[in-house]
């Protein structure tokens, strides 16, 4: 990292041009003229300047050739019509600030300087007029009383306080760090630009904050102001004029006057005002070619010369609703955005909303196949139906999510990407059908995958669900249903319809490998962890962590225990189990949220998914029972919808930062990370400088192997009743055939390489034998079969005779003893090191009912959820949410081990 320190001897005006120029040698020796040629751009282009880790010891030290530099820069400065704007390339993020501090003491001054950094969002989405948004209530009072009252500058924007519209915005202002910290607690914001307009500069570590603030907001870029002789409202002022000029993003903060502006490099390609009118053109083309008849705007011939556009009309329409409103007369005016701006509040103040182009969702269109004709209300009795599934701007003809398609973290090979949609049938009898691909550009619509669904004479009703992945990424899904009838109309009130509700997103978890990954913890030791979000990375120390783990492990140690003595007396789990159990997680989970607020990881809150590298002597952190919903009472019940959250994932319950006199008086289970999220975790053997299982499972085989048969074998410590029914449940799910058992270790190693099963499932009593080693018993109370944790192999887990490649899913559930809890992190870094993808097991130990209920529900999830093609880390986490809802509280305890990416591969049609 380049310090202050390291460049405060070169001067600024030298450091400017040495970026630009190509040298010729590396010894040093003659003239700047002799070593370095000065290659300028075109007028109005800004200079290339490239960082070079060897640039500042070049310099340092050598006088006359910093003379000839800052000769070359008055020379080249005094020939350029407006201040210079530097375009800086390759500049690591934590020399940007050095850098900066000492660029802007160049004399003559440095217009504005661009770092160009490719990480951040490519496109930036542009509405027009501008949403400028501010974090605060006392920030809008203080930046947008004067601009609303500004005859010049109020037509061109859209002020408001977050939260009062849907969390878009075009500027976002930030005047502060506690600002900067207010974004990381909040939800769905998106922002195509953050401006800094703090009374200073921003220092090292708020600079920082402010990059991982952009990332988070999805910008494509984001500007420090430069506010040493002006205030932040004129700044704003300059700032919105030069962007509704038709400026891009960069020159209009240079030109405003910026301390800093770092964005994508392709965000010079997009002028705002441009963009806005392009897009609801070609909005309305899409429209016009559909049959729907758009709104008309008639912009005048310098605004369409100024725009760069075709000399045609802009045409715009409400795609929701389908209102058709006519704005006639020519859009006249001197100011270009105030012009198009006039033009696009007349067709807002009719209902109309323009300039939407950008926003794309899932859709589906049922069609006749025989006829080819499209079916509005209803599926054909006795036909031969095609379901069309695309990504595509709104669209009368298609029935579409309301949410977005989240295609912000998509990467556009050759301006295109492809997506998988994989289609089941909900119904009796359905059919398989393979997946398809389609392409999608950067714009428009994609491609279609068109699949059959035959429907018979007799049926009442068609449901069907389409997911589409990306890299094995399930980005979203949706579900299509409707009644059947003859004639295409609707059937008692009943028509074709999609399930707006049904979306369902699985961030892939990021890669411990990988630098720019979206959020690992990696756990260094029982207190510290390092996480690292949007490429940048903090330690964090929480003290006292082991007492609160204990507390943990105590409190779901003996709700368990709570539950297996009620199972015992009554017929079933004791239903009051669930509220006492989460009542007191909740609370104990709660400072463990606000210890991580405190430290400035709260945004952690928002994450689909986590992933927790730790070291296999390392405690296990107890991310899963991280509560974010608020602090509960000492009554609190569990809320009036927590079945359906559980069944669903969703619930009107909501985080809380509003601390309460007595504590919240319900607790949600979605407030627990666990419940809510993927939580991977991977396991780091001492031995090894990687970790145990690769970093992403292999393109050629992205799924695990069907779950068509497993192995099950438990300690005769579990009731001789409670083996019976699990078995039974096995078998009623996978046959007879697809369930093995065995009595010892090696009659397991025998079925192992006989039959290969897809699941192994072990309900094994804990121990340790005189060396204190763990060790896994199966079998006969009296004389148990043991197997050494160091003794695990691969013959435990793959056949050599029937591997395919991918190991078998693999679930250990221990039951309680006397004895020391086992160490999990151990096991299954052996487990993961000898060839299983993936390791269950529990946090606590379990009585032999429980983890044979357990064993049989977790099991037949993890079959009948096959055809869904879902990862695995959705069904282990599906598989707490479902032990949860039938009253279980041991689904607290279920742990994974190993890549949440991996999906469950089809039972009928083998791997994926």
């Amino acid at each position: 990292m380049v310090k202050l320190s390291d460049i405060l001897s070169i001067a600024p005006e030298a450091l400017a041009v040495a970026g630009v120029v190509n040298w010729r040698d590396q010894a040093g020796t003659g003239s700047a003229s002799d070593r370095v040629t000065l290659d300028l751009p075109d007028p109005g282009q800004p200079w290339q300047w490239r960082w070079s880790p060897d640039l500042p010891a070049r310099l340092v030290g050598d006088v006359d050739l910093q003379v000839d530099l800052i000769r070359s820069w008055t020379e080249s400065t005094s020939g350029v019509t407006g201040p210079v704007r530097l375009a800086l390339y390759d500049v690591p993020r934590r020399s940007r600030h050095a850098l900066m501090t000492r660029l802007g003491q160049a004399s003559p001054g440095v217009g504005a300087v661009f770092v160009v950094d490719d990480t951040l969002t490519p496109e930036p989405r542009w509405s027009w007029p501008l949403r400028v948004g501010a974090v605060t209530t006392e920030a809008a009072e203080d930046l947008f009383d004067v601009l609303d009252h500004d005859e010049g500058i109020a037509p061109l924007v859209d002020a408001y306080t977050l939260g009062e519209q849907d969390g878009d915005c075009d500027v976002l202002a930030v005047s502060s760090a506690a600002e900067l910290d207010a974004l990381t607690t909040g939800g769905g914001l998106s922002a195509a630009c953050l401006a800094w307009c703090g009374r200073q500069p921003p220092d090292q570590h708020e600079l920082a904050r402010l990059d991982a603030a952009a990332r988070n907001l999805g910008a494509s870029g984001w500007v420090v102001a430069n506010l040493s002789a002006t205030n932040a409202v004129d700044w704003l002022d300059r700032f919105v004029r030069n962007l509704s000029e038709n400026q891009a993003l960069d020159e209009a903060a240079g030109r405003a006057g910026s301390w800093l502006t770092v964005a994508h490099p392709r965000v010079a390609e997009h002028r705002v005002v441009a963009d806005a009118v392009r897009d609801a053109d070609s909005a309305a083309r899409a429209l016009a070619a559909g049959g729907t008849a758009p709104v008309t705007i008639d912009f005048g011939d310098e605004v369409m010369r100024r725009l760069n556009l075709p000399d045609r009309q802009a045409m715009v329409s409400d795609f929701t609703h389908g209102v058709v409103v006519d704005v006639g007369g020519e859009v006249d005016g001197t100011v270009l955005g105030s012009a198009v701006a006039d033009a696009f509040r007349a067709v807002h103040r009719a209902g109309v909303a323009p300039g939407r182009a950008n926003a794309r969702y899932l859709q589906a269109l049922v069609s006749d196949q025989e006829t080819g004709e499209r079916r509005l209300h209803a599926f054909r009795a006795g036909a031969a139906n095609d379901v069309h599934i695309r990504v595509g701007p709104h669209s009368a003809e298609w029935h579409g999510l309301a949410t977005g398609f989240p295609e912000q973290s998509l990467e556009f090979q050759d301006g295109e990407v492809r997506l998988t949609v994989v289609f089941t049938e909900e119904r009796e009898q359905a059919a398989l059908h393979e997946p398809m691909n389609v392409t999608l550009p950067r714009r428009g619509a994609s491609s279609e995958a068109v699949f059959t669904v035959e429907v018979g004479p007799q049926e009442r009703e068609i449901r069907c669900t389409a997911r589409v992945f990306h890299q094995n990424r399930q980005l979203q899904r949706l579900e299509i249903s409707g009644p059947v009838g003859a004639s295409d109309r609707a059937v008692g009130r009943r028509e074709i319809a999609i399930n707006g509700e049904a979306f369902s997103s699985l961030a892939a978890p990021p890669s411990p490998d990988d630098g720019g990954s979206a959020a690992v913890i990696r756990i260094v030791d029982d207190e510290t962890a390092v996480i690292v979000t949007g490429g940048s990375e903090a330690s964090v120390r929480i003290k006292d962590l082991d007492e609160l783990r204990a507390r943990i492990r105590d409190n779901l140690r003996a709700a368990v225990n709570a539950d297996a003595v009620a199972e015992l007396a009554a017929d079933g789990p004791g239903p009051a189990a669930p509220d006492r159990l989460l009542r007191g997680l909740a609370q104990q989970g709660s400072f463990l949220f606000d210890r991580l607020e405190q430290l400035g990881h709260a945004g952690l809150r928002k994450a689909a998914s986590l992933q927790v590298v730790s070291a296999e002597a390392a405690e296990l952190w107890p991310l899963e029972f991280v509560y974010d919903y608020g602090y509960p009472s000492d009554t609190a019940r569990l809320c009036s919808g927590w079945q359906r959250a559980l069944e669903t994932g969703t619930c009107s319950c909501r985080p809380s930062r509003r601390p309460t006199v007595n504590g919240r008086r319900t607790v949600c289970p979605l407030g627990f990370w666990g419940v809510r999220m993927v939580i991977e975790r991977r396991v780091e053997r001492a031995r090894l400088d990687h970790t145990v299982v690769e970093a992403a499972p292999p393109d050629a085989a992205s799924a695990l192997r069907p779950v068509n048969s497993v192995l099950f074998a438990a300690s005769q410590v579990v009731r001789g009743a409670d083996r019976d029914d699990a078995v039974g449940t096995l078998r009623g799910s996978l046959g007879n055939d697809g369930v093995y058992t065995a009595n010892s270790w090696q009659e397991w190693r025998k079925v192992v390489r006989a039959e290969g099963p897809a699941l192994l499932l072990a309900v094994a009593h804990n121990a340790r034998d005189e060396g204190l080693t763990p060790v896994l018993e199966i079998g006969k109370k009296s004389r148990p079969s043991r197997l050494p944790s160091l003794q695990i192999d691969r013959r435990d887990i793959v056949s050599e005779l029937h591997d395919r490649g991918t190991g078998p899913i693999v679930m250990l559930l221990g039951c309680n003893t006397a004895q020391e809890d086992i160490s999990w992190q151990n096991v299954a870094a052996r487990f993961l090191e000898k060839s299983a993808p993936v390791v269950v097991g529990t946090l606590v130990p379990t009585l032999g009912p429980q983890a044979a209920v357990m064993a049989g529900i977790a099991a037949v999830m993890l079959a009948e959820n096959t055809n869904e093609n879902r990862s695995i880390g959705e069904l282990v986490r599906d598989i707490r949410r479902r032990l949860l809802t039938l009253g279980y509280t041991l689904a607290m305890a279920v742990v994974a081990f190993g890549d949440a990416r991996w999906l469950v591969g089809s039972r009928q049609g083998g791997e994926s």
